[in-house]
């Protein structure tokens, strides 16, 4: 979902970035949202994440003290990167099966990224 990430908008503290393919992002997914959301919010700094699958953009406010906008792209291309690396974990999952596992991908991704 990640890859490709384009800036759309930035000013010091707030990001619009439009993540390709979001509009396809499907339905019965988006009630987990909070979990992309934690994981985007693990980076310290990041205040908040606004999707907008309508027009597959994100919103990101952050603390212009510790993070820059190339902080953020970095940080989504790294999240991006995990998951394309662990490809084999859901690879030919239907999204009910998808769904089912959705916090065990989420742990696996959390302990990744916090390095443990």
């Amino acid at each position: 979902m990640f890859n490709k990430v384009k800036v759309v908008h930035s000013i010091p503290g707030r990001i619009r970035l439009l993540i390709p393919s979001l509009d396809k992002f499907p339905e019965q997914m988006k009630k987990h949202e909070h979990y992309i959301t934690t994981i985007i919010k693990l980076k310290n700094g990041i205040k908040s994440v606004e999707f907008s699958y309508l027009t597959s953009k994100i919103l990101i406010e952050y603390d212009k003290m510790k993070l820059k906008e190339q902080d953020i792209v970095d940080w989504l291309n790294k999240i991006w990167k995990i998951i394309v690396d662990n490809e084999d974990v859901y690879q030919g999952m239907s999204v009910d099966d998808v769904e089912k596992n959705v916090k065990r991908f989420f742990e696996m991704l959390k302990s990744e990224l916090e390095g443990r």
